[in-house]
């Protein structure tokens, strides 16, 4: 990984923003439909550390 500056941390952090903000404007689409989106990978991407007991706690969820 390459080893940058904070200022230019700061610099990426804000372009990466402003690149954000531009694809939701020009998509359409909306900050919780991305993030919505996101949890739903880290569930499928995860799920295979729950125990079926845990599993159970969720009854309207298909495994």
């Amino acid at each position: 990984m390459a080893k940058y500056t904070k200022e230019e941390l700061l610099e990426i952090n804000k372009q990466t923003k402003k690149l954000f903000e531009l694809l939701l404007s020009k998509t359409g689409a909306k900050k919780k439909d991305v993030y919505d989106l996101a949890e739903q990978r880290f569930i499928m991407a995860n799920i295979d550390v729950l125990t079926n007991a845990e599993k159970k706690q969720f009854t309207k969820l298909v495994f």
